[in-house]
């Protein structure tokens, strides 16, 4: 798996009403919930190494170190950046940033690694016995 490190990758998105935090339960908090920004994170992440990985690898999340800075009404459009800053034997760690239109809501680091599927499921499985 090649990608080089630097690499980044740009998603958006409009804050609808499920992504905000009175959807999970949080009533009247009518604003983009954390967990929400943190799968976004994660997501884009994913999606920047997945072109580059072989027939049969997958990546899994190991650690986050997030900030969510500010608030994000229903309605306003988020924006979402990973940036491969490490790459050592499977281990990947994005720098992530996000905004919405009146500046910065997200920053920090994602790690994840890069597994073989079949034999993570196979451990994964042996776990259930």
């Amino acid at each position: 798996m090649t990608i080089a490190i630097g690499a980044s990758r740009t998603d958006s998105l409009v804050v609808g009403p499920d992504h905000l935090a009175s959807a999970m339960g949080n009533d009247g908090v009518d604003v983009l919930a954390t967990p929400k920004l943190v799968l976004f994170a994660e997501n884009t992440s994913h999606q920047l190494i997945l072109p580059h990985l072989a027939p049969g690898q997958a990546t899994v999340g190991s650690h986050l170190d997030l900030r969510h800075l500010k608030a994000t009404p229903l309605g306003m459009r988020i924006w979402i950046t990973a940036t491969l800053r490490e790459a050592e034997r499977r281990r990947r760690l994005f720098e992530i940033a996000a905004h919405d239109e009146e500046g910065a809501i997200l920053s920090g680091f994602h790690e994840r690694f890069v597994v073989e599927l079949e034999r993570f499921l196979a451990q994964s499985h042996r776990r259930q016995s």
